[in-house]
């Protein structure tokens, strides 16, 4: 439905009843290139290729001594061991990188919540609003392929 019926993913969503955000997971899983906002920008991204594309994400999963896993899968198929929680990693990722909580567990296998709740309590890290656009990291990403 996505990708040969090109149905948007609130429309999917819908149809699936089901959210957005887990029909997102699910394409980022599978690795299947998630459609930018048409109105703006035409290109394409995968998430997950972009990300371990990114030297930034590369030096700092080095640093923590984390092995990239950019194959396809679910994150339970990918990581099977997830990341302990580590708020250094978890702030570096988000405050110096610029990425998503959503694109630290893509990266890491740390939930989502789990970087949150991190973020929250640690100190002098203001939580970015990226309900209506997209993290840092996401935007370099489009800038670069544009």
């Amino acid at each position: 439905l996505y990708i040969d019926e090109q149905l948007p993913l609130a429309e999917l969503a819908h149809r699936l009843d089901t959210s957005t955000v887990r029909v997102t997971r699910n394409l980022e899983n599978y690795k299947i290139p998630i459609r930018t906002n048409k109105r703006h920008d035409k290109t394409e991204i995968v998430v997950i290729d972009e990300l371990y594309n990114d030297p930034a994400v590369l030096n700092v999963l080095d640093h923590y001594e984390i092995e990239p896993r950019p194959q396809a899968g679910t994150l339970a198929q990918r990581f099977e061991k997830p990341q302990p929680p580590n708020n250094e990693l978890i702030a570096t990722l988000y405050t110096d990188v610029g990425l998503s909580t959503r694109q630290i567990e893509l990266v890491t296998g740390i939930p989502q919540r789990v970087a949150l709740r991190q973020l929250q309590a640690t100190p002098n890290i203001t939580i970015r609003d990226n309900t209506h656009k997209a993290s840092p990291a996401t935007r370099r990403y489009r800038t670069h392929k544009a």
